[in-house]
């Protein structure tokens, strides 16, 4: 009998054991949850902090202080951004609305979206730039004023 209470005994000590072992874990995972969930909502914070200051900032920096280099930085990024949308909107026969800053097919006359009249000189141009034999390279990037202040806005 003794045997049977031996082996009952390690049986229950070892439920006990993985039963402890498992709210450990739960618990430690809980708290790894936590501290990323929170280290999430600091670079979300520091994310609004520095678009604040950047628009505090706004023209008026140093351009030998490190904020100075920084925001020439931030504004040859969005330059670089905003010529490869074009490139890509142009490849997909798109513009954009100048009343709600959509992208819309060029075929249109107004805007689906908003119903603004649509610029046709774009989508002329790109048309007579392509009925010109070997004259691939002159379309390549037109930046418009419509998308300089796109870019302003998404600060």
């Amino acid at each position: 009998m003794s045997l049977l209470d031996d082996l009952k005994k390690s049986v229950t000590d070892f439920t006990e054991n993985v039963a402890q072992k498992s709210t450990q874990v739960i618990e430690t995972q809980k708290l790894k949850m936590k501290k990323s969930s929170l280290e999430s909502d600091l670079r979300d914070i520091y994310v609004v902090l520095g678009h604040l200051y950047v628009r505090q900032l706004g023209s008026g920096f140093d351009e030998g202080s490190e904020e100075g280099r920084l925001l020439k930085r931030l504004n040859e990024t969005r330059s670089a951004i905003a010529s490869i949308e074009d490139e890509l909107r142009q490849r997909k026969g798109m513009i954009i609305c100048p009343g709600c800053r959509e992208s819309v097919s060029a075929d249109f006359d107004y805007c689906p979206k908003c119903g603004a009249k649509l610029a046709k000189e774009a989508s002329d141009e790109k048309t007579s730039q392509e009925d010109v034999p070997g004259n691939g390279e002159a379309e390549e990037k037109t930046q418009t004023p419509e998308h300089d202040d796109e870019n302003t806005d998404r600060e």
